[in-house]
């Protein structure tokens, strides 16, 4: 798939987009670039209903005017052997380590100013942990709606000198860099509406996922095309195999029907199945459980 440029310049953006410390083992990966380009008139496939949607809590994390965020089920994804390091962040002064077998999910997002936030969701026992060795350190936090928010040395590794952490809605949050890093995060705190609020974006989720518990959901805007392509949610699922979809959103019905045959040949390419579901259009591949890390790479 050839992905639409998001909605904010790239020249920064390998220096400050999200990353969560070490949670993939990245390989090397020889893709084929042929596509298969589908003729004929669209398939089409019923619209799901937003009422439909269940919230998950990893939700309340995303402001609604994201431009990007990619969500990691770490614990489906640790079926997978070899594919997740055992150190996800570690911070030399206070001593704070978090290791992949302590969390749950793992996000990487980009808000507030294009810059990124680091978010995973920890157990009770290790944020109590982590809160303790903060409290005991002689940094002054400040306080967003009485949540403590810290600047600390920046993760074993990093380019960056200084990060800011804090725990939130039972989770961690951490951006690297200096004033915008602290705003990211406070951005999450102070948000009074987050992205899933909206029923456009509660559709695409269960066109993306199907309803199924997925191993990885990715969302972003689409900066300003000729396809005409609004936003692009994502996800991979399976047990027997992997099912990736990948469902664009448009401004109209209309205007997904007119866009269909050249979203097809210029951006979707290699789909094997290409769906129109009222103004969204859901691309569907699937992949061998072998492929679980170029699948996520591709997210």
């Amino acid at each position: 798939m050839t992905k639409v440029k998001p909605r904010h310049k790239k020249k920064d953006q390998s220096s400050n987009k999200a990353k969560i410390v070490g949670i993939l083992i990245i390989a090397a990966l020889v893709v084929s670039t042929v596509g298969i380009f589908l003729t004929g008139g669209p398939k089409t496939t019923p619209l799901p209903s937003p009422q439909n949607f269940k919230a998950q809590a990893w939700m309340d994390l995303i402001p609604a005017d994201a431009f990007e965020f990619r969500f990691l089920n770490v614990t489906k994804l640790s079926a997978f052997p070899d594919l997740l390091s055992s150190t996800v962040l570690s911070i030399p002064d206070p001593a704070i380590q978090v290791n992949i077998s302590e969390i749950t999910f793992g996000i990487d997002l980009i808000a507030f100013n294009y810059t990124g936030v680091s978010i995973l969701g920890i157990r009770e026992d290790v944020r109590d942990r982590i809160a303790e060795a903060l409290q005991r350190s002689n940094i002054t936090p400040s306080y967003v709606r009485d949540v403590p928010v810290y600047r600390v040395p920046a993760s074993n590794g990093s380019t960056f000198p200084d990060a800011w952490l804090c725990i939130y809605n039972n989770s961690l949050l951490y951006s690297e860099g200096d004033s915008d890093a602290y705003y990211a995060i406070v951005s999450i705190i102070e948000t009074n509406q987050v992205l899933f609020d909206d029923d456009s974006y509660k559709t695409g989720y269960l066109l993306a996922t199907g309803g199924a518990d997925s191993f990885v959901v990715s969302y972003y805007k689409a900066d300003s095309n000729q396809f005409d392509i609004s936003w692009v949610m994502s996800a991979a699922f399976g047990t027997t195999s992997i099912v990736k979809h990948d469902v664009f959103s448009f401004p109209s019905r209309e205007s997904a029907g007119a866009q269909y045959s050249s979203v097809v040949k210029n951006v979707i390419g290699n789909a094997s199945t290409v769906y129109l579901s009222g103004s969204y259009m859901l691309a569907v591949n699937t992949y061998p459980l072998t492929d679980i890390r170029f699948v996520l790479m591709s997210l």
